[in-house]
């Protein structure tokens, strides 16, 4: 197949860092379906907490016109120009602020708790938490904490200075300590203000007794870097494409005081790898630390990553120290995937078409070649909740190193989904030899030229995705690329060893292609010769064999009859006295 650019309508882009990196905007979160985002336990001692599953707890005092901006909402996806907002608890309610300044009012408003008083006597150092989302902008977000409800001392999350433009999801924790340690009467509240289109999304608020020394894991960054310049995690490892794996903890420190010696420890038990570094760490600041020491497999196998960080001086609890098992698989043999979505979790939400009616879209992932291989197939996990009847397709893009251009290799035949299809992998095979590029980045898609509904779920997502390494392409009246920050269930797959499916011998041909009940195998013979068919499934199983038959040399034909197989791919494999090759068959009832 010939190459095509894929142009990139009247978008501005900018490049950053690598040459070939491209910004693009975040989705809209109306394409996202949610899912449950379970932070791991603080342990630290939980004095108040509110989970916004009581509005008449919360009061609203806004001076913006014409509407009241702050609410209590439980639809994840209301917030704008982002994924959904996923707090622990985010079904049943959580604080919302949306700006009306689209209308040209200024915003300014309050979100303030006005349940009964806290009582925080008898502790002197505490600390406000709580789940947030917000994209950072020129507008101004600010915690007041009062102990006698007259007056208000500001804590500010983003001043509006330094508007960057980037998602913040995380966990706020603020020491309120100098207004509300040891007062018998705290109140709090929320302040928005400022002119630009904006949000501020919150919920499960707490209020918790602080230690001396008190390190926190929030989150890791693990992956293996390449061409595109980001490091992404591989769930599923194709071995011929082994790299170094990087691992990386965000630290927190929580405690009263600064730390001066900590360790960062990653461990691999399974094959006794083990490394430590050393850091420091300010009281009530975030750090990046990453090890020193990456990790390369050497042999195929499953892994478990341990990741722990600790002071030198003694802690309450370790419990917040460490992170949730970072799993992933490395694996050889036929038809392997090579996965960015998190496989060993499985499906955790969707992503639904956007655009107006009839509109094209395709989404998927950034993958990185470090070794050449031919990519004939691809893997697509359908949401439970997909539609029966909708066409898809598979479309493969190398991405230019110089441009960051979008450019078209190769592409697979239309699928129609059946309804044994929903929550399922299916399979789409491209309808050339792909042959991929050492030390290149491609985006591997699946999408429809026409899609009928935009609330349909359609592709499953598993796993979050860096921003400008998993894309929605829709094609309107222009086209427009958005990154993703759910990761798509798309995947690659290379040919399976002993499959050469490409081999010329013989001239050897499958039609129809797709099959219904059956199919002509023609192929041409240099002399008379026993030949045998096997029909092989993607596991590399034999599920059909056919019994050793003459045939005469010249051109040949065989009908062969397919009514009982599953819709799906599989090898048709021809053996004569010459020799071998092999082809794929789509069966599609």
């Amino acid at each position: 197949m010939k190459p095509i650019l894929f142009t990139l309508g009247a978008l501005l882009i900018s490049l950053v860092g690598y040459s070939q990196r491209v910004n693009y905007p975040p989705a809209p979160s109306s394409i996202y379906v949610p899912y449950g985002n379970i932070l791991s336990d603080q342990m630290k001692s939980t004095l108040w907490s509110d989970d916004i599953s009581s509005p008449a707890n919360w009061s609203f005092t806004n001076s913006s016109v014409p509407v009241n901006d702050w609410t209590v909402e439980a639809d994840s996806t209301i917030v704008s120009l982002s994924g959904p907002f996923q707090s622990t608890t985010s079904s049943n309610g959580f604080l919302v602020f949306i700006s009306d300044t689209i209308q040209n009012s200024t915003s300014d408003a309050y979100a303030e708790y006005s349940g009964s008083p806290i009582d925080l006597t008898g502790q002197a150092n505490v600390r406000i938490q709580f789940e947030q989302q917000f994209i950072s902008d020129s507008n101004q977000r600010t915690v007041e904490v009062s102990s006698d409800g007259m007056t208000w001392i500001p804590f500010v999350i983003s001043d509006g200075l330094t508007a960057t433009g980037a998602r913040i999801d995380d966990l706020a924790s603020i020491d309120i300590s100098s207004v509300a340690g040891n007062a018998s009467n705290v109140l709090f509240r929320f302040q928005y203000s400022g002119t630009q289109d904006g949000y501020w999304a919150i919920d499960d608020i707490e209020i918790r007794s602080m230690d001396s020394v008190d390190l926190r894991a929030v989150s890791v960054d693990w992956g293996t870097t390449g061409a595109w310049g980001v490091r992404m995690p591989y769930y599923s490892v194709v071995y011929s494409q082994i790299q170094p794996i990087e691992f990386c903890v965000v630290a927190r420190n929580d405690g009263l005081l600064n730390v001066d010696t900590a360790t960062y420890s990653v461990s691999i038990p399974v094959v006794s790898f083990d490394a430590v570094d050393t850091f420091s760490i300010q009281t009530d600041e975030f750090d990046t630390i990453c090890s020193t020491t990456p990790f390369t497999p050497t042999n195929p196998g499953a892994y478990q990553v341990e990741q722990m960080i600790v002071s030198s001086s003694t802690e309450q609890n370790l419990i917040n120290n460490s992170y949730p098992l970072t799993k992933f698989n490395v694996l050889d043999g036929n038809w392997i995937e090579y996965a960015r979505d998190d496989l060993i979790t499985g499906i955790q939400g969707g992503l639904t078409r956007f655009g107006e009616l009839g509109d094209g879209w395709e989404v998927g992932n950034v993958f990185d070649i470090f070794q050449p291989d031919y990519c004939s197939l691809m893997e697509v996990q359908l949401h439970p909740s997909a539609p029966e009847n909708i066409n898809l397709h598979g479309k493969l893009y190398r991405i230019d190193s110089l441009t960051g251009d979008f450019i078209l290799e190769d592409q697979t035949l239309d699928y129609t989904v059946q309804s044994w299809d929903l929550g399922q992998t299916i399979y789409l095979n491209f309808t050339g030899a792909s042959l991929l590029q050492a030390n290149t980045s491609y985006l591997l898609t699946v999408g429809t030229y026409n899609a009928s509904d935009s609330s349909e779920v359609i592709i499953a997502t598993s796993g979050k995705s860096e921003p400008n390494t998993s894309f929605l392409l829709h094609e309107g009246w222009t086209t427009q690329i958005y990154y993703l920050t759910e990761t798509p269930m798309v995947r690659m797959m290379f040919n399976p060893e002993g499959l050469d499916e490409y081999q010329s011998n013989f001239n050897f041909n499958i039609s129809p292609n797709p099959a219904n009940k059956s199919t002509t195998l023609s192929f041409e013979l240099p002399a008379t010769s026993k030949i045998v068919f096997e029909l092989i499934d993607l596991s590399g199983k034999t599920v059909n064999q056919i019994e050793s038959m003459q045939f005469a040399e010249g051109k040949n034909q065989y009908s062969l009859k397919t009514p009982d197989l599953l819709n799906g791919v599989y090898f048709v494999k021809f053996t004569s006295d010459f020799g071998s090759t092999t082809k794929r068959i789509v069966i599609q009832h």
